[in-house]
């Protein structure tokens, strides 16, 4: 799979009958976020609406003497796009993989032994080595997506406390919905960016 490397950047991908078209941008300067938009011939399905997770893996790294590891607000805002892999047709979808991970570095001495300890002894720094891959699929009749975490050296799990992708419906949009305790189906209506219950089932 080829990779295009790109910074600041829009990343487009079409469904395969050109129908669907999906944008994808990370902000240039820190708190990093990352948006995607969402069309179909030409008008706006999804306004610019946020992709990730929070992620609280604060346990372990302290376990593994990460003490000086920054801490933000939310995970995401540390995870900057590595690369995109350029659209591939595959079977009935067209897919894109976005590759982020983070950056910062800290001294060596200030980490536990089992920490990246192969790489300390060769630059004296050692990396978080947290990495997340958005991988998209865009099919005819829409867009799917999922986050993958590839395999941590250090970590056996990841502590997920929240899902943060939004989706910024324009106004007027209806849509059925379904409360957390899947009792309730019902129709809304974005109204000014508030939703209306039309009916319930």
């Amino acid at each position: 799979m080829k990779l295009l490397y790109i910074l600041a950047a829009v990343m487009t991908v079409f469904s395969p009958n050109g129908h669907f078209q999906a944008d994808f941008k990370q902000t240039a300067q820190p708190p990093f976020e990352t948006y995607y938009t969402l069309c179909y011939k030409g008008d706006t399905v999804l306004h610019p609406s946020k992709m990730g997770l929070n992620i609280d893996n604060r346990c372990w790294e302290m376990a593994l003497g990460w003490r000086t590891l920054p801490q933000y607000e939310k995970w995401m805002h540390a995870m900057q796009w590595d690369s995109v892999s350029t659209p591939v047709l595959i079977d009935e979808y067209r897919a894109i993989t976005i590759y982020l991970s983070r950056k910062e570095e800290m001294p060596a001495q200030q980490t536990a032994p089992m920490g990246n300890a192969k790489q300390a002894e060769k630059d004296g720094r050692v990396r978080s080595n947290y990495r997340l891959n958005i991988e998209v699929r865009m099919y005819n009749d829409g867009m799917a997506f999922r986050y993958f975490f590839p395999e941590h050296p250090n970590a056996i799990f990841h502590k997920i406390v929240a899902d943060e992708t939004t989706y910024s419906l324009p106004q007027g949009t209806m849509a059925y919905a379904e409360q957390k305790d899947n009792t309730l189906l019902y129709l809304m209506q974005m109204t000014s960016g508030n939703q209306t219950f039309l009916n319930r089932n």
